[in-house]
């Protein structure tokens, strides 16, 4: 199978950045970045990942949306500058990567806490939680992209097992609950 690179970030005034890859899921590597540095970061390790074209893998970027509104929500135009910066970025300068914007109630459905303790990207210390949701975009755009691969990866004892260690899951979602198909 091809790799995929992912990048996910939470953006605002502190922006959270997680960064791996999927043959290379164990080594997740997380950033908190004030905005200047976030697009400095992003752009680095997409220089880094974009070889020639064509790619010989998938570079997929993910952004948790923000919308200002009248809300009692603090606003944060941070946020909306550096989802507009990254984005241009990845138009202007590398255009076969993947981007994606998405919500963060659909992103935490599937990287919640459960699933990225089971993928072994839940970081404990992160106080404002900004690399969890960073995470929880990595999380989202591979259950998206290639949902079986994400289902593995948060269900380790069903690659092959017959034991009935797999029998035992409690904690993280059967591979149809991760696409909204299972019980409710």
């Amino acid at each position: 199978m091809t790799d995929i690179m992912y990048l996910g970030f939470d953006p605002g005034g502190i922006t959270g950045i997680i960064w791996t890859t999927y043959e290379n899921k164990d080594l997740l590597h997380p950033a908190v970045c004030t905005p200047m540095q976030t697009c400095d970061v992003i752009y680095s390790v997409l220089k880094a990942w974009h070889s020639d074209e064509p790619l010989p893998h998938r570079i997929i970027v993910s952004g948790e949306a923000y919308t200002m509104g009248s809300s009692v929500r603090t606003h944060q135009p941070d946020a909306l500058y550096i989802l507009g910066a990254v984005r241009w970025m990845v138009h202007k300068f590398f255009p076969s990567v993947e981007f994606y914007i998405t919500g963060a109630a659909e992103a935490s459905a599937t990287g919640n806490i459960k699933t990225l303790k089971a993928a072994g990207w839940w970081i404990p210390a992160d106080p404002d939680q900004h690399r969890n949701r960073a995470a929880a975009q990595v999380a989202h755009a591979m259950m998206m992209t290639e949902p079986r691969r994400w289902y593995d990866l948060i269900n380790p004892s069903d690659q092959g097992d017959t034991s009935d260690d797999k029998n035992r899951r409690t904690q993280v979602p059967t591979f149809e609950d991760s696409l909204g198909q299972g019980p409710a």
